[in-house]
């Protein structure tokens, strides 16, 4: 949102503030506001919210020379006022310093003897769920050369007109959490959660880390901003929630793990992380924490989300509200892999029943044995430990081609495990196992089971696991026959 003041100075009025607009003394300054027709807060893709209640003081120094207030205004149109400025105590030639506050908050107090000194350093609280406004404050910031930073800095002309440009802009950032899926699969997200937030947001010196404080900030202090929500998109992006950011200088400049953009490594407590927790196909939970850049205000966090067969890729796009540059950082921490069925083992049991399985048999030699083989291929994360695991070792095994333990670095290559019995087939006996994959992550966290059976083509009817039987030679010479 931008707004444009226009200021007549030929002959400055004799009042510092204005109470009333039918004075002619005051009428001879005049101040325009026009209102862009772009974006003013977070969630607002369309029109800018309407001003409701306006500041807007002129500095001489540290002097007041000028002060007006409305409210009720109500509108998101054209907003034309006089602006009063006292012409005993500002001369062309000097610089004067404007502050334009929309939408304040009533714990502002602002008021006509509200200081310089106090504008500079004014906080207000953390915003909880529950007292988030509707309706964004705003305050300008304009850190163009010479124009005195969060602040409009203007030299008085002896021109009959002269137009003050300000940049009016909310307060805070926002949290954009986008998705996408590609297949049917069922995907719900059941949460997306922000975790830590300074105790206080700077309006005007925001860029004064020393003046935040984090004292009540804690694993306690979240922001629950999306919960049970169904993903139904398979072609466009879904916003799936939002939320606002308090300006915060510690953040991370990879998502995928805390590398601090400011401060230190002991400093993760302070940034931002974004918790999500989906479920696949109604029973696998699955968790992700994004580690969030440093939040500027005006400045727009995307993380968009694309869930493929349950495996999640994410990026972070980081934007101006406005018109403006923005970059990705690509999420590569999630599993992305596949188990293909390499040999030709027959399926026992019936799936309907939730019995089917596949065949495996002990033998002594190559003739007589058969094992489960498979390909294995993960593409990412790259670096990451895989093992692939039995869930009776006792009978079973899991091994990779060259009879070591099927374990390894994703390299995305593709490599040849099996999974065989160790023992020899005892007649009446059910002897069954399961085989999975799991993971741990390049910060060595366990990230337990992953996606090797996403659309259940595999016998065991979960997404994580597939069921193994061991069967006699016989019954498998006799599957040969009548598969």
């Amino acid at each position: 949102m931008i707004f444009y003041l226009g200021l007549l100075v030929a002959s400055f009025s004799s009042c510092i503030k204005d109470t009333d607009m039918s004075s002619t003394s005051c009428a001879e300054t005049q101040v325009q506001l026009v209102i862009g027709n772009n974006t003013s807060r977070a969630g607002g893709d369309a029109s800018p919210d309407p001003i409701d209640r306006l500041h807007v003081y002129v500095f001489k120094a540290n002097e007041c020379v000028g002060y007006l207030f409305r409210e009720n205004l109500n509108t998101s149109d054209v907003i034309s006022l006089p602006m009063p400025l006292d012409r005993k105590k500002v001369n062309v030639g000097e610089d004067v310093y404007f502050y334009v506050l929309a939408n304040d908050l009533p714990e502002w107090n602002l008021d006509e003897n509200t200081s310089r000194q106090e504008l500079n350093g004014m906080s207000f609280a953390r915003w909880e769920d529950t007292t988030v406004p509707d309706i964004a404050p705003m305050v300008n910031n304009d850190n163009a050369d010479g124009k005195g930073g969060y602040q409009t800095a203007v030299r008085l002309t002896g021109e009959n007109w002269q137009n003050v440009n300000v940049k009016v802009q909310p307060i805070v950032g926002r949290l954009r959490l986008f998705f996408k899926k590609e297949g049917n699969g069922d995907i719900i997200i059941n949460k997306a959660v922000v975790y830590h937030r300074p105790d206080n947001y700077l309006l005007f010196t925001p860029r004064s880390v020393s003046a935040v404080t984090f004292i009540y900030n804690d694993e306690s202090v979240i922001d629950n901003f999306v919960s049970n929500k169904d993903l139904t998109s398979t072609d466009d992006y879904e916003l799936i929630g939002q939320t606002y950011l308090a300006p915060n200088a510690y953040g991370s400049s990879n998502p995928d793990n805390y590398v601090p953009a400011y401060g230190t490594s002991g400093d993760i407590d302070k940034a931002y992380r974004l918790y999500i927790e989906y479920t696949v196909g109604g029973n696998l939970k699955k968790e992700k924490d994004v580690y969030l850049p440093q939040v500027l205000r005006n400045r727009s966090i995307d993380v968009q989300g694309i869930l493929k067969s349950g495996s999640l890729s994410l990026a972070v796009v980081v934007r101006d509200w406005e018109d403006g540059p923005s970059f990705d950082m690509s999420y590569g921490d999630e599993f992305d892999g596949n188990l293909v069925l390499e040999s030709k083992n027959p399926i026992v049991g019936e799936k309907s029943q939730n019995t089917d399985a596949y065949a495996v048999v002990y033998g002594d030699a190559a003739d007589t044995r058969h094992d489960l083989t498979f390909q294995l291929k993960i593409t990412k994360p790259i670096g990451a430990i895989w093992t692939a695991n039995v869930t009776n070792g006792a009978d079973f095994e899991v091994v990779k081609s060259d009879g070591t333990p099927a374990s390894g670095s994703v390299d995305g290559n593709s490599v040849s495990i099996s999974l065989r019995s160790k023992s020899g087939y005892v007649p009446g006996e059910v002897n069954e196992t399961e085989l999975y994959v799991t993971l741990i992550n390049n910060n060595n966290e366990n990230k337990g089971e992953q996606l090797v059976n996403p659309d259940l083509i595999h016998p065991g009817g979960t997404t994580t696991r597939i069921r193994v039987r061991q069967i006699s030679l016989d019954e498998w010479n006799q599957l040969q026959v009548n598969p």
